[in-house]
Parts: C-alpha cells; sequence; structure tokens
C-alpha cells in the first residue's frame, strides 16, 4: 500500500511485509514483518534514515537486517506524514491525533498551534515545507492552512472561499519554487503563497 525510494534502495509496504528491493540489480534484498501481532502502518524517510510506523509500537528504524526502537516518538497517534526540509536538518511530522511536530538537531518539539480548534475540526492529511519559516497543512474539510512553524501562528487559509476549487485536500507537496501543489476532486492547484 506504499512505497518509499532512498538511496539505491525502494522499499514495498504491505501491512504484513517490508519488502527490501535493490534499485541496481532490481532483486529483492530481503523482506522484513513486523514484531510479531503487529502490522505495518507506513514507511517514511525521516533525515536519511527510513522508519516504520507500527500497530502499538513507537516509530521503528530500520537497520542493517532488522528494526530497532527509534529515538524520534511522537507518541500522539499514527504518523501521517513526514516531510524534510531540503538542504535542512529538520522534518515535519503530523499525526493522526492533528498534532504537529518539528524534529531538528535529535530534539523533537511540537508545534503549539494558534488555531488549533481549525485544524482539528477540519482533520490534518498532509503538510509540507514551503521554506524555513513557512508549513503548508492540508486538511479533509477545510483547505489548506499555511503556519509558521517557530510560533505556530496561522500566516493564511486557502480554502474554497480564497480560490481552491475544492476543500478536500487529498495530498500536498512544496516544489522548488516555494509554491504549493495540492490535488483535491477536480485534480490539481498550484499555491504560491508568496505572490501577492
Amino acid at each position: 500500500f506504499q512505497s518509499l525510494a532512498a538511496g539505491d534502495r525502494i522499499y514495498f509496504l504491505s501491512h504484513e511485509l517490508l519488502y527490501v528491493l535493490d534499485a541496481n540489480a532490481g532483486t529483492v534484498q530481503k523482506k522484513i514483518a513486523p514484531p510479531s501481532g503487529s502490522t505495518y502502518n507506513g514507511i517514511f524517510e525521516l533525515q536519511g534514515n527510513v522508519y516504520l510506523d507500527v500497530d502499538g509500537e513507537q516509530l521503528l528504524m530500520l537497520k542493517g537486517e532488522g528494526l530497532v526502537k527509534s529515538q524520534v516518538n511522537p507518541a500522539a497517534g499514527e504518523i501521517l506524514f513526514i516531510h524534510n526540509l531540503a538542504g535542512k536538518n529538520a522534518s515535519l511530522i503530523g499525526t493522526s491525533g492533528d498534532r504537529l511536530f518539528v524534529y531538528q538537531q535529535n530534539e523533537l518539539r511540537e508545534v503549539v498551534l494558534k488555531d488549533a480548534d481549525y485544524l482539528q475540526r477540519n482533520a490534518l492529511v498532509s503538510g509540507a515545507w514551503v521554506n524555513e519559516t513557512l508549513v503548508a497543512l492540508g486538511t479533509l474539510r477545510g483547505g489548506v492552512i499555511f503556519i509558521d512553524p517557530a510560533t505556530g501562528t496561522t500566516q493564511e487559509i486557502i480554502n474554497y472561499y480564497t480560490g481552491l476549487p475544492d476543500n478536500e485536500v487529498y495530498a500536498l507537496l512544496a516544489d522548488q519554487s516555494n509554491g504549493i501543489w495540492v490535488a483535491h476532486e477536480y485534480g490539481f492547484t498550484r499555491i504560491a503563497p508568496f505572490v501577492p
């Protein structure tokens, strides 16, 4: 149900197995099962390492031939996304509890949102860095919220009333020009937060 390309490896994830494929040889190198009685929920890259979200566990890190407990543990529900800031040692982590964290210099810090009730009413689904001072958060019912990750203040909300064709965001992605691509029922919309 999920895949990830990192370095010269491609990872394919089902609820029961992680397949590690050597991209150069095109062969499966190993298959790794989750801890007994658990299932995989997601696979993420966090600052060059591969992490797996497992039922009833904290994030587990892929190391060598197996999984080890990670020092990164938001403990705030299932991980929805991890987005790494290009060129910086900072990662944005969003959880199913509508909570947001920044992982930087081996420290996990929760972003206390000033409009947390808006996010909870509209359900967080996706997030991405725009730059060091701006993060875009996609919601299920409220469009896209732009926040300052240092202070948690809302900079702007882009929804149906401000130009987005649909409030239900399926996914979002940042581009190299500080723009955000939003996937919704009607296709894709590009938001340029720094253009008036």
